[in-house]
């Protein structure tokens, strides 16, 4: 999948592949810039993004998500802050262990393995994947993201590009 910035048209990621789909997301430019112009609150701007956006904190716990990430997960804001991610998309692992980071598995966790390095060294990461085992009414499901991170201040941007169960 190729990934292009929706504001300025900046190649986030390629795939030179025939008929490769596009997605969009925002390059860490364009972020900082419009933070910078913006005179809307932190949660008017999140909501302006259309796919699901978290904002988590060096411990990797939520603090802020936009309309569309509450619609996509049926949690609202509040009921999550400080909640860390593995709960927000109902890890299987969280459930089991009571808490997201304690089990074996998730030292494997491409979204927290993700998040931890785009908090520690600034980079954004664009286009990655993360397969999870989620909790669900009818049984466990397997489910992959495809996400990309940009680290804001002291905090990590997540956004959601594609969810696909498998």
């Amino acid at each position: 999948m190729k990934t292009l910035c929706a504001w300025c048209s900046k190649v986030l990621t390629e795939d030179k592949s025939a008929n490769a789909p596009v997605s969009h997301g925002i390059c860490s430019d364009c972020l900082k810039k419009m933070l910078g112009q913006t005179r809307l609150g932190l949660a008017d701007f999140l909501n302006s993004i259309e796919v699901p956006v978290l904002l988590l904190d060096e411990n990797r716990a939520l603090r802020q998500i936009n309309e569309t990430a509450e619609k996509f997960m049926g949690k609202f804001v509040y009921k999550l802050d400080g909640s860390k991610l593995g709960l927000a998309i109902e890890c299987l692992h969280v459930g089991v262990m009571g808490e997201c980071g304690v089990s074996a598995y998730c030292g494997g966790c491409a979204f927290r393995r993700t998040i931890r390095d785009t908090h520690s060294d600034g980079l954004p990461r664009y286009g990655e994947y993360s397969q999870q085992t989620i909790s669900a009414a009818d049984g466990p499901k397997e489910r992959r993201f495809r996400f990309s991170t940009s680290r804001i201040g002291d905090m990590v941007l997540v956004a959601i590009e594609g969810v696909q169960d498998l």
